[in-house]
């Protein structure tokens, strides 16, 4: 199972004097706007390991060829993996990778 804890580590943002910032989870800092990528990645991810893929090299041949065949269809994994923006989706791959060494 692919750990992604790193998606609600709280980032300390409060380090520079003198300057009230409210501290932010690392998924609203990479992934702003975006409330619901969280829960849509985890569906894709879920649905992959339960196909026995590998969710990290799927995601990843999905991403580098734009060819969603990579994604599964079981729980409608393939319709939601469509609709997360592929610059979101780089940028979770790359931080998922940082956290796999």
């Amino acid at each position: 199972m692919i750990n992604m804890d790193f998606l609600t580590k709280q980032i300390d943002l409060t380090h520079k004097k003198n300057i009230s910032v409210p501290q932010r989870t690392v998924a609203e800092e990479i992934f702003g706007m975006d409330r619901h990528f969280s829960s849509r990645i985890g569906r894709v991810v879920d649905a992959l390991q339960q196909a026995g893929y590998e969710p990290y090299a799927q995601l990843i041949s999905y991403v580098n060829t734009g060819d969603d065949t990579y994604i599964t269809r079981r729980g409608g994994a393939r319709e939601i993996a469509r609709t997360i923006d592929p610059g979101i989706l780089r940028e979770y791959l790359r931080c998922m990778d940082m956290n796999r060494s």
